[in-house]
């Protein structure tokens, strides 16, 4: 009966770790900006490179007085808004790294009419002359990531299959992971929120979804549960080794 319990047990924590991983991964960072402020900073930076940043402006000046701006911008989201997760923000850098650059469909810019493609095609170009400026630094980071990517990878399943034999130290891997999950996406948001507005516009803010706070507190009832039950075990069994005992030394 005690082995059914703690194949149970084993089984439920396992589950947990599953869920526990899998929130981890499939979280999103969202980077959200005004499309409209990104499409004017784009536009200005644009032509202060080719020396007509004043004509730039004065160009804004006039559409504003004759009520075009807002027509262009009706057309387009009010916000920019891109989500990716652990998993999506690999294949996203597998493809920066393998392309050199970033496609509209993955800044899910809109291109359904003239004047959507124009505008899609502007910033896309002006984002990815932004990250061509620092490739290097860009690409050695990708490399980072996915190394640290690859090793809480393994550190899950290190914590899964120790558990899976009841070895009582296979939770340190798996917190391990955990937390080190959830250090990693916290330093990459902050790091990307800093690059996006010095590079590409002041405007952009990149946050965390409570999905990975969700998996920590998760993680940490899990490792609370497998040491209870783990000091359980443990004081059952010296509990038996007495009365092993104290029954020999009363036969004899």
């Amino acid at each position: 009966m005690n082995k059914i319990i703690s194949w149970l047990v084993r089984i439920a924590v396992i589950i947990g770790m599953i869920f526990t991983m899998s929130l981890t991964l499939s979280s999103t960072i969202s980077m959200q900006v005004s499309t409209k402020g990104l499409v004017k900073e784009a536009i200005n930076k644009t032509a202060s490179n080719y020396g007509v940043g004043g004509l730039a402006k004065n160009s804004w000046s006039i559409l504003n007085a004759l009520g075009i701006e807002d027509q262009i911008f009706d057309q387009l989201p009010k916000k920019l808004q891109v989500k990716t997760s652990y998993l999506e923000l690999y294949d996203l850098t597998s493809s920066y790294q393998k392309e050199g650059k970033i496609s509209a469909s993955e800044l899910n810019m809109p291109n359904a009419t003239d004047s959507q493609k124009t505008v899609s095609d502007l910033v896309t170009k002006y984002i990815n002359s932004a990250l061509e400026q620092n490739q290097d630094d860009i690409n050695q980071a990708i490399s980072y990531y996915k190394m640290i990517f690859y090793v809480i990878i393994a550190l899950y399943v290190i914590g899964m299959i120790l558990v899976l034999f009841g070895k009582r130290f296979g939770i340190y891997p798996f917190l391990l992971a955990s937390l080190g999950g959830y250090a990693l996406i916290a330093f990459v948001t902050g790091q990307l929120q800093t690059q996006l507005q010095s590079e590409i516009y002041q405007g952009i803010t990149v946050t965390m979804a409570n999905g990975f706070n969700t998996s920590i507190v998760i993680a940490i009832i899990i490792t609370i549960v497998w040491f209870w039950a783990a000091t359980l075990k443990k004081h059952a069994q010296n509990k038996k080794s007495q009365k092993t005992y104290s029954g020999k030394h009363a036969a004899n």
